[in-house]
């Protein structure tokens, strides 16, 4: 089963397997039911989100009978004279309404402005550039702890936090898998990721007891 967790459950600590499971295993998966109604709270959740940046006019908007998601989307299936580097974790596209969503998704890992954020927006703003879509987005998905933890780091040089909230110089919206949780009617998916979220990486090295 996909959601089940007990003692020693056996479970990858890999960012891939924990944005799988959640967006393909149960949110857009168009064989659970409700899936309308969890797109139609996932764009609620993007336009109400407090951390909308240098882009006041978001009002996006998804069809459940035109909207694909895939994951691990590269930009040199849009423009092979592009470097080769990873467009998003998730995208999200609704060719009829001409809107892409490109989320980079985080668990335990660290984000990272340049790598995550600067790096991406150059390949996502090329798919409005070269007219593929008229509404492009651009999405970071993390733990609201690794946002607290930004926060309490934002003097220091070079602080992700900083240059996300200061700046603001690129179109992104934030948002927190706790913010997601919060739209999840099936208990057995809720609870599974309430676990998950509150371990870090020290939790996992310390090996499964059999």
């Amino acid at each position: 089963m996909l959601f089940d967790f007990q003692e020693n459950t056996i479970e990858s600590e890999k960012e891939r397997n924990f944005y799988f499971k959640f967006f393909a295993g149960y949110y857009f998966n168009e064989l659970v039911p409700g899936t309308d109604s969890r797109i139609q709270d996932f764009c609620k959740l993007l336009n109400s989100s407090p951390y909308l940046f240098n882009d006041p006019d978001f009002g996006i908007e998804l069809s459940l009978g035109s909207t694909h998601v895939t994951f691990d989307l590269h930009a040199y299936l849009f423009d092979r004279q592009t470097d080769r580097g990873e467009l998003a974790d998730i995208f999200i596209v609704d060719q009829v309404k001409s809107v892409c969503i490109a989320i980079e998704a985080k668990w335990l890992e660290d984000w990272d402005y340049e790598k995550d954020i600067i790096s991406n927006n150059g390949r996502i703003q090329k798919l409005k550039e070269i007219g593929h879509f008229k509404n492009v987005y651009q999405c970071l998905l993390i733990k609201r702890s690794k946002l607290e933890n930004g926060k309490k780091k934002e003097k220091k040089t070079g602080s992700n936090y900083s240059r996300l909230f200061d700046k603001k110089d690129i179109p992104i919206i934030l948002i927190t898998w706790e913010c997601l949780l919060e739209n999840i009617d099936e208990p057995a998916v809720r609870n599974f990721y309430k676990h998950y979220i509150e371990m870090s990486k020290a939790d996992f090295r310390k090996g499964l007891k059999f």
